[in-house]
């Protein structure tokens, strides 16, 4: 199964959902649109896929920001947590998920 579906040139595996948000964010309410680039870019440098999720993912979809939005949500494979963690950190973002084992 895994030699035949592939994203990204690499095997299918556990998919995992991570909202994070940029601590100021919560009280302004407002992750924008270059927030939203400049996480993208930073996990692509990473060789981190993500897919973007919720509000933004409609907005990607749409072509257009229809609203205000106070996190980023993106699906990651669960090899790259420790990767994106370490990516969304270096630039500010709190993670808005339940508490990580702490092995990671």
């Amino acid at each position: 199964f895994q030699e035949r579906h592939r994203v990204a040139g690499k095997p299918l595996g556990a998919f995992l959902i991570f909202r994070f948000a940029r601590p100021s964010a919560k009280i302004s309410n407002m992750m924008h649109a270059p927030d939203v680039i400049e996480v993208i870019n930073a996990l692509g440098s990473a060789s981190v896929d993500v897919w973007v999720h919720g509000g933004w993912g409609i907005d990607a979809l749409l072509g257009e920001q229809t609203r205000a939005h106070d996190d980023l949500d993106v699906i990651i494979r669960a090899d790259d947590v420790k990767a994106l963690i370490r990516v969304t950190r270096e630039l500010g973002f709190a993670m808005m998920t339940d508490e990580l084992p702490k092995s990671l």
